[in-house]
């Protein structure tokens, strides 16, 4: 055995895991790859009691372990892939995904024009609209894809595509629909715009109230409205199984009837803070290796695990001319540690893919504070653009000590709290008098890197602070303090604090159009 001198961070590796329940790994756990910049707080900290005895010599006597504080804290840029399995801990709540299939072989053949498989094609319907994704042929089978006829174990699209046998890991991922020609019509008869449709239903499409969806496609006249302001970013405030009313929009919508037109809808993966049964607590492992200590057995890598975690706090710091920078921070019930000799816990362990980050200057497509209202989908923003924002989530998670346990026994949540800190360029007094008058207030966030996008929603916010800053030679700016609420005040339908869509695709002009 020949020691090494040092051990160094680059040698490192973290992941995650999602256990079954808490301190409990399924059987084949899947070890899902981190990419932390920096490590805050992490790992376990002994608590040890001292010995005091009165005695004429007056010494301490050797105390003993009482217990151990388990924390996992660490600092990443936002990276989806990498992040998306944390979220859920933090919520409380499962992601409401849209159809997926593949991943495990699953995917058999692929032709010029279908995708085969043994069974369970039909998760999609026709008009779906898929992304594929890990085929071997990368220009050809990979991508968007439109199904136009479907069975259980063939899937047809319109797309021209290149005959392989694909690898195991190929996958379909429902990331949106494209209607019959002339089935949307938009009315802006009533208060809010309403989006009405004959065969696209929105209940069974799986949209939901205070999600944000996108309308239209880069082909200039086609799969999209006619009028602009019908086209790009949308919440939608209520749906039936005819329609969806919007709340929130660029521009103002305009009354629209269609005969011919087909409408493309990309819609994205939904997370946000869930009522009744809904509710659902997501605790995790965290693993990280912390290389080999022989320098004759390089494969014998030893680790550390924090088990039974559960989401505390997670802040999104935007910075001008920066990355989107997180702060993740879970409260954990005890720390492990494993031999080289004995190894890392079972499981697989997938590689991250390589993802740009999203940046905060053209990444960033739209922050939107504004008053909530009934009648106007584009109000009058309260405040010009922003400087400096950070955005957080908070379960105050405390940890309960129990006798004849070491560690935590158990972990209790606290209320689920979302507020956010913002800089801005002042414009108008009316940021002020809305802190001063208690106004309902919402707020939202969109930014899209390459095709892929994602949104942050907070239908109800009481505004705090609402200071002017004036300084020399500065643009005069507004602080502001955001405490997001439940937005049952404003429809029952948005009953949730913080809603967010992850878009796996969102065509080009997405990018451009907000």
């Amino acid at each position: 055995m020949a020691l090494v001198s040092l051990l160094n961070s680059n040698q490192t590796q973290l992941r995650v895991a999602a256990e079954t329940a808490l301190k409990v790994l399924p059987g084949s756990p899947v070890w899902n790859p981190q990419d932390p910049n920096a490590y805050n707080d992490f790992g376990g900290t002994i608590k040890n009691m001292i010995r005091t005895p009165i005695r004429d010599d007056r010494q301490r006597a050797k105390g003993v372990s009482v217990g151990v504080d388990a924390v996992g804290s660490y600092s990443s840029d936002f990276v989806y892939p990498a992040l998306k399995h944390t979220f859920p801990s933090f919520f409380y709540a499962a992601f409401r995904n849209f159809a997926e299939f593949g991943g495990a072989g699953q995917i058999t053949a692929v032709t010029t024009s279908t995708f085969t498989a043994a069974s369970g094609l039909t998760v999609f319907i026709v008009g779906d609209l898929v992304l594929a994704a890990g085929f071997s042929n990368i220009l050809g089978n990979n991508g968007l894809k439109r199904a136009t006829t479907v069975t259980a174990t063939v899937l047809t699209v319109a797309e021209t595509m290149v005959a392989e046998t694909p690898p195991a890991t190929a996958t379909l991922v429902k990331v949106g629909f494209q209607t019959t020609a002339g089935d949307l019509d938009v009315s802006v008869a009533g208060a809010l715009p309403v989006i009405t449709s004959t065969a696209f239903n929105p209940v069974t499409q799986g949209i939901l109230p205070g999600m944000w969806v996108y309308f239209g496609d880069d082909t200039t006249g086609l799969l999209s409205f006619t009028n602009a302001a019908n086209n790009g970013w949308k919440r939608v405030r209520a749906v039936t199984a005819t329609s969806m009313t919007i709340d929130k929009s660029r521009l103002p919508m305009v009354a629209e009837t269609n005969t011919t037109q087909t409408v493309r809808i990309f819609l994205g993966r939904t997370i946000k803070n869930e009522t009744g049964t809904t509710i659902v607590r997501n605790s995790v492992q965290f693993e990280r290796t912390l290389g080999a200590p022989d320098d004759a057995l390089p494969a014998q890598v030893q680790s550390e695990y924090i088990i039974g975690c559960v989401g505390n706090e997670l802040s999104f710091n935007y910075k001008p001319q920066d990355k989107l920078m997180c702060d993740l921070a879970f409260v954990g019930c005890d720390v492990e540690y494993r031999t080289g000799a004995v190894g890392v816990k079972t499981g697989t362990r997938p590689n991250l893919p390589e993802l740009p980050a999203y940046n905060t200057s053209s990444a960033v497509k739209r922050i939107k504070l504004a008053v909530v209202s009934n009648t106007s989908v584009a109000p009058t923003p309260l405040a010009g653009e922003v400087l400096d924002l950070k955005m957080t989530i908070k379960n105050n998670v405390k940890a309960i000590n129990v006798i004849g346990v070491f560690g935590a026994f158990e972990l209790v949540a606290g209320d689920f709290e979302v507020s956010a800190d913002i800089e801005a360029l002042f414009l108008t007094t009316a940021a002020v008098d809305s802190v001063r008058n208690n106004a309902d207030v919402t707020m939202d966030i969109i930014q899209v890197q390459g095709n892929q996008a994602f949104t942050c929603d907070m239908p109800l916010i009481t505004l705090g602070n609402g200071r002017a800053n004036v300084s020399k030679d500065d643009p005069i700016k507004l602080s502001l303090g955001l405490e997001a609420n439940s937005g049952e005040q404003v429809d029952t339908t948005l009953d949730h604090t913080l809603l967010m869509n992850f878009f796996d695709f969102v065509p080009n002009i997405a990018t451009t159009l907000s």
